[in-house]
């Protein structure tokens, strides 16, 4: 069990100090841990270790979920909608979610993991924004309590002052009815108005949606969502960045069982097991054409490395050997495969004694005798170490330099629109999205050809073998597959 606490550096908990569970409504009220309240307390009590990673897990999940609908221009509605069907699959209804210990120690335990860095820093502020006002949209009734429960600097006008403004707000309220179909002009009377400094709705102001005067922006109800939301960023930025600060506490007290585990949560990917990534029998003799249909980009890079230089350093023999292996290589045949090009240029009984261990190791035939699973798309884009001028390893779209990316598309004579889409993807280090363009481009209409079970919304890979398994499906579908030969 994990004792939780409040957020000090004092010892007892994984968030401060252990309390007594007497003390826990007294110090840290339920209500205060909510969302609502905008994580204002630390959960409390404590949590088994399975939990609090399956907590943890699922939460990332989510959060990489939204990443990839907003890189692919999911936006609005439509992504609100998304993110709330995800939401109470998770957490349950609103009113279930509310009162959610479960939703706030995977706030927080995230929270932890994600100050790391400022590029992680940045990934959490901005996927759990998202996710914080695709649930304010559920029930605007609410805005009046949040307001109230977080002390947002938001005050509602008196009856005189929107009569002696009413001429500006009125031209306000029109325009709302340009974004929301159901507001009448009739209803403007009715209608109540806030006011807050304009700071705190600088979006707003910039996109000249609100009245501002004497340093006060004007807001109607639709116009709170933007200031809340807002109050919330930069509350949830200054928590994250102090988070930071409880690092040297918690490795001092909690480094064996929860810092190796907040280490791994943030390169956290969907899973894959063996069959549900394997491609059925493969040949070395199919490799070459299989390359050349169905490998990613990372895979292909390593496979015609292999052919030209007749060898691959270590980290890329193990993320093609193992990407290989899942796609259906036998050891056997691996052992032969690798065989055939390293004794291009050095001996047999040189490979025997230098390689083929390793490649029964991979296999799980030596040393522990651990069957390796195939590297997913994280551990390939952070996970391994950057590659050097004689290195193929790791994502091209991460380790190419523009000119390289430009000269390997323009090889599979793609247009210059769709280059430049996939070179901003790449800037914007969305190299995952990128990776899908990138299958999409070689896969024409694969939405169309694809059987109902194998469509997708263009949601980006999270594994090579994963694009590799749509291709082939795209392939056979479409009838373009004959017998793979050499």
């Amino acid at each position: 069990m994990l004792a939780l606490g409040v957020e000090s550096r004092s010892r007892g908990g994984l968030f401060g100090p252990r309390l007594k569970s007497e003390n826990k409504a007294k110090n840290a009220p339920a209500s205060d841990q909510s969302w609502k309240c905008m994580y204002k307390s630390a959960p409390t009590g404590e949590v088994t270790i399975d939990d609090f990673e399956i907590f943890a897990k699922n939460r990332a999940n989510l959060l990489h979920k939204i990443e990839n609908w907003r890189a692919i221009g999911i936006i609005g509605e439509e992504l609100s909608n998304k993110i709330r069907f995800e939401d109470e699959r998770e957490y349950g209804g609103y009113h279930e979610l509310i009162q959610s210990n479960k939703d706030c120690i995977a706030h927080n335990v995230l929270r932890l993991a994600y100050s790391k860095t400022e590029e992680l820093r940045r990934f959490f502020v901005a996927q759990e924004c998202a996710l914080f006002e695709a649930r304010l949209k559920v029930n605007p009734s609410d805005y009046d309590e949040i307001i109230k429960s977080n002390s947002i600097d938001v005050e509602q006008v008196s009856a005189n002052e929107k009569q002696k403004y009413s001429a500006e707000l009125s031209i306000m309220y029109r325009q709302l009815q340009m974004y929301n179909k159901e507001l009448k002009i009739e209803m403007f009377d009715n209608a109540r108005v806030w006011k807050t400094r304009f700071t705190n709705c600088l979006n707003l102001v910039s996109k000249r949606r609100v009245f501002v005067v004497d340093g006060y922006a004007y807001l109607f109800k639709t116009h709170l969502l933007n200031v809340i939301s807002q109050q919330f960023r930069i509350v949830l930025a200054g928590r994250v960045n102090a988070a930071l600060r409880f690092w040297p506490y918690l490795k001092e007290s909690e480094g064996e069982r929860v810092v190796p585990f907040l280490g791994a949560v943030t390169n956290y990917e969907v899973k894959y097991s063996e069959v549900d990534i394997k491609g059925g029998t493969v040949k070395p003799e199919m490799i070459n054409t299989l390359s050349e249909q169905s490998f990613p980009l990372c895979m292909k890079v390593l496979h015609k490395s292999l052919r030209d230089k007749h060898h691959l350093k270590h980290q890329g023999r193990m993320q093609f050997g193992l990407f290989l292996k899942a796609i259906g290589l036998s050891l056997d045949d691996a052992l032969r495969f690798w065989k055939d090009e390293f004794t291009k240029n050095q001996t047999s009984e040189h490979f025997e004694k230098n390689y083929a261990y390793n490649i029964r190791h991979s296999y799980g035939k030596e040393g522990k005798r651990t069957n390796y699973s195939a590297y997913g798309c994280t551990k390939i884009i952070t996970g391994l170490a950057q590659p050097t001028s004689d290195d193929h390893h790791g994502c091209p779209f991460k380790n190419f330099n523009e000119s390289s990316l430009k000269m390997e598309m323009r090889s599979k004579e793609f247009g210059d629109e769709s280059i430049r889409e996939v070179i901003e993807l790449v800037q914007r280090k969305h190299y995952q999205i990128a990776c899908r363009k990138y299958f999409d481009l070689t896969h024409p209409d694969f939405q169309e050809v694809s059987k109902e079970t194998s469509r997708d919304e263009g949601m980006p890979f999270n594994h090579p073998n994963t694009y590799y398994q749509k291709s082939r499906q795209y392939h056979d579908n479409n009838k373009k597959e004959t017998n793979v030969t050499k």
